[in-house]
């Protein structure tokens, strides 16, 4: 009792007129070479622009920045000294409490244990 498999119909081909899709275009070789050239004579003719000596004030404005970026950097350094502290004595902590809660478990199981023995 095999099911036979039914075809389907083929599909109808639609008669609409559809527009074609307008393509970019592109540009062309020769143009992209000229705007090239030209880019490389305008960059010719413009002057460069001379940067002024360092004067002493710059110099020590320059160095206020390091000074200041030192102090931040260590402040920062001391933040994470303090954290890291911290995490260790959270890990003590913990480990403490750990320790007090297995004493715990141990005593109920001596008192478990001695009940049982006195109710034999």
């Amino acid at each position: 009792m095999a099911k036979k498999n039914k075809s389907k119909p083929a599909k109808k081909r639609s008669t609409k007129v559809t527009k074609a899709k307008k393509v970019k275009s592109r540009p062309k070789k020769h143009l992209k070479k000229n705007t090239k050239k030209m880019t490389k004579q305008k960059r010719k003719k413009t002057p460069l622009v001379k940067t002024p000596l360092e004067t002493e004030e710059s110099v020590k404005e320059e160095e206020l920045k390091e000074e200041k970026e030192l102090e931040h950097d260590t402040e920062q350094e001391i933040g994470e000294e303090e954290e890291e502290k911290e995490e260790e004595l959270g890990k003590e902590e913990q480990y403490q409490w750990d320790e007090s809660e297995e004493s715990e478990a141990e005593e109920e199981e001596i008192e478990s244990e001695e009940e049982d023995k006195g109710g034999y």
